[in-house]
Formats: structure tokens, C-alpha cells, sequence
């Protein structure tokens, strides 16, 4: 895994990088272990200014992925998405994530995108256990978009000195992302009369 990342964090400076960084969001939220913000991140500290284009694209990407997943979930759960969940020592992640779904529906993949638990797995539970397409999305949409835009923007505004503290404080930053990402969702609704 450690060299999967430091591949992912030199490809940062690549040409291409941008096209990379979306094709790690897609894979990422479907099939691939390791976080897009291994190149994000680097992307941004190099050219700050990008951070809300960057963390855009790979907010996109990241839906993209988890429309993928939910399909793989959906459709192809025994033959595709089980076989993932045990290469990469998944399964009490997936029991998790399972009764959790089964608990919460469109909050727990809401709080799935920020939280320790790889998002790959929610988006499968999402499309394993059938839940509504459209909850689906919008959960993606707005937890990914938050957790993306909030790390590009504080690494933009703080540069290293925020990297080295998420480092060190990353449970406590995902709790205080998807708290924030709850609150955001429960005032929109408030406000749309719900």
C-alpha cells in the first residue's frame, strides 16, 4: 500500500496529473484502496490557486466511482463486489457498513465520506441493499464535495502546517468534516421547508 501511495503522490507532478487525480477518484469510491488525496493534496500545495478546480474534479470523479460501485453492488454483488471486499480484507468493514445501512440509509454514506471506513464499501452496501438511486447520489454529492473542497481548501490556506496536523489528528478531522457535512444537509433541508 505505502508504495501504491508515494506512486500516486509522485504522479501529482505529472503532465497528465489531472486526468489522473479524476481517474483515482473514479477507481478510488469503487475498487481502489487509497484515497485520491494522495495526489490532491500535493496538487494543491504546488499550485494553490487550483484548489477549488481540483477539488471539483475530483469530486466528480468520486461521484462517478460511487455510481460504480452502487452498480457493482447492485448488479454484480457475489460475482464482483464480494470477491473485493475479501481481496482487500474488507469483510468486517462490509458487516459494518451493512447494519449501519441498514440503520441510517442516505446519512450513512453521508458520513461515509469522510469517515475511516473505505467508501468503496458504503457504495456497495448502497447498491447491495437496494437503497434509492437518487438518496444514493445526492449523500455522494454533497459528502464527497465537502470532504474534497474542505481538505483543498485548508491545505490551499495552510499548506503543510494543515497537512502535518491532519496527519496526526485524522479521526478527529473526520468527525469534524462529517459533523460539519450533517449540519450543512440538516439546515438545507430545514431551509427547502422539509
Amino acid at each position: 500500500m505505502k508504495r501504491w501511495r508515494a506512486r500516486l503522490a509522485r504522479l501529482a507532478e505529472h503532465p497528465s496529473a489531472r486526468a489522473i487525480l479524476f481517474a483515482v477518484a473514479v477507481v478510488e469510491a469503487s475498487v481502489f484502496p487509497i484515497p485520491p488525496d494522495v495526489m490532491l493534496l500535493p496538487m494543491v500545495l504546488a499550485a494553490p490557486q487550483t484548489a477549488l478546480q481540483l477539488a471539483l474534479l475530483t469530486s466528480l470523479g468520486s461521484v462517478l466511482g460511487a455510481a460504480i460501485g452502487y452498480a457493482l453492488g447492485a448488479w454484480f454483488l457475489d460475482a464482483l463486489a464480494m470477491p473485493l471486499i475479501e481481496f482487500y480484507h474488507l469483510e468486517d468493514a462490509w458487516r459494518a457498513a451493512s447494519v449501519r445501512f441498514a440503520e441510517y440509509g442516505a446519512w450513512f454514506v453521508l458520513l461515509a465520506s469522510f469517515s475511516p471506513l473505505p467508501f468503496k464499501v458504503a457504495t456497495l452496501a448502497a447498491g447491495a441493499l437496494g437503497m434509492p438511486f437518487g438518496a444514493f447520489l445526492l449523500a455522494c454529492v454533497f459528502g464527497r464535495s465537502a470532504r474534497f473542497f474542505s481538505v483543498a481548501l485548508l491545505t490551499a490556506a495552510y499548506g503543510e502546517a494543515f497537512l502535518r496536523w491532519a496527519e496526526r489528528h485524522a479521526q478527529i478531522l473526520s468527525a469534524l468534516a462529517a459533523f460539519a457535512a450533517a449540519v450543512a444537509v440538516i439546515l438545507l433541508w430545514a431551509l427547502a421547508g422539509g
